[in-house]
């Protein structure tokens, strides 16, 4: 895919996934829909499993300390 695609085909594919979230959203879970998405996003943009594998985990620690407290209740609102 030519450098010049992934960024304008990263941008339909938010388009679609979030049009998708917002019109199908009771016949689709919107976490169903972004799974997709993302799966999607990663073959556009990273079409090597290696290169895939290097991105998630360069990401999954922050996601995990930022899921952290929302999961075990720590963070409660007004």
């Amino acid at each position: 895919m030519s450098a010049l695609f992934a960024p304008h085909a990263s941008f339909v594919l938010t388009l679609v996934v979030l049009g998708t979230m917002v019109v199908m959203g009771e016949k689709i879970p919107p976490a169903i829909m972004f799974m997709v998405g993302l799966c999607v996003a990663l073959l556009v943009n990273y079409p090597n499993v290696d290169m895939q594998r290097q991105r998630i985990d360069a990401h999954a620690r922050a996601a995990l300390m930022m899921a952290g407290p929302a999961r075990s209740g720590r963070v409660r609102g007004p």
